[in-house]
């Protein structure tokens, strides 16, 4: 909600982008978090846009209306992975603060890291195992309290999020427990 008109053409040139040429809600937060605005904002700016694109009686929608139905949905989703970027910051941060282990990778490298495997056929023990080492958890008991925020994470987020849905994320969920019983294993030695 600006006067400004050059702020007014950037936001229409936001919407016919992620809008008028949206693809998933994968596509749209890598898009969006490559540009320097604020996400909150311009997620809140698109859904509002599109709502009122849907409801607008003096012209009709920019797409289908069934269409723009469900990419008002999808950006939705958008939101929960925004909300995933930041639990993993605050998973590294607790990885420092608490084990004084720094991460490898910052939040934004984390979820772009965590989105493509969310993409993929099927998320293995072993794409878990390796997530957690590059984010840069060492210690066993690090690598443990990682594993177990990722799967609170994975158990959190839509279906729609994965490449197969319930059935992908469901796998996730799997394979994370499969890692967890070798980390417990693992302490349990030490």
């Amino acid at each position: 909600k600006t006067a400004d008109p050059e702020k007014m053409q950037e936001l229409r040139d936001l919407y016919r982008q992620e809008v008028g040429g949206y693809k998933s809600p994968l596509d749209c937060i890598r898009s969006l978090a490559a540009r320097s605005g604020s996400l909150d904002a311009e997620l809140d700016f698109l859904v509002e846009s599109a709502e009122a694109d849907l409801n607008s009686k003096a012209l009709s929608p920019s797409r289908d209306p069934e269409e723009l139905g469900r990419i008002m949905s999808d950006l939705k989703n958008v939101r929960d992975i925004k909300s995933t970027c930041d639990e993993v910051a605050k998973m590294i941060g607790r990885m420092n603060a608490q084990f004084g282990e720094t991460a490898s990778l910052g939040a934004a490298e984390a979820t772009e890291r965590l989105i493509s495997m969310m993409a993929g056929a099927a998320v293995s023990k072993e794409d878990v195992a390796t997530f957690i080492g590059e984010l840069g958890a060492k210690g066993a008991q690090t690598r443990y309290d990682c594993c177990k925020e990722f799967q609170k994470m994975m158990r959190n987020l839509p279906d729609s999020l994965f490449a197969g849905g319930n059935e992908s994320r469901l796998g996730a969920v799997t394979a994370t427990q499969a890692l967890l019983d070798d980390l417990t294993a693992e302490l349990e030695e030490a």
